[in-house]
């Protein structure tokens, strides 16, 4: 999963772009274009974030708080980050978008800006 700067030349947020607005205020990232869910997969060393098929048991995993972030359900002091690793350039578009990888890191002021979410 990425995160990239917003644009809308095409018109509208394309099919890669946006999650299903109801089900994200109940926690469940869905995305209606690849009729898939954001979710997490664990391992020993890390937390990655996939995509996968959906489930009821996909709103157990991720939280879409009321202040805007997006926690690990089983440790709320980890928020899904727009990472400052491996920046790169989009390939179309006009402006040219950045694309940046997300992850989760702990919740911290000082980087808040990289960890808050909405809705539009």
């Amino acid at each position: 999963m990425q995160a990239h700067t917003c644009y809308s030349y095409q018109g509208g947020i394309a099919v890669d772009q946006g999650f299903d607005k109801d089900k994200l205020l109940n926690s469940m990232f869905f995305i209606p274009g690849f009729s898939a869910c954001m979710k997490t997969s664990f391992n020993s060393l890390e937390t990655k974030i996939i995509l996968d098929q959906c489930n009821d048991k996909n709103s157990k995993y991720l939280i879409f708080s009321k202040t805007g972030e997006i926690h690990l359900a089983n440790d709320n002091s980890l928020c899904l980050t727009v990472s400052n690793k491996n920046s790169r350039k989009g390939k179309g578009g006009d402006p040219l978008h950045n694309i940046k990888n997300i992850e989760f890191q702990k919740c911290k002021k000082d980087i808040s800006k990289f960890q808050l979410w909405g809705i539009r």
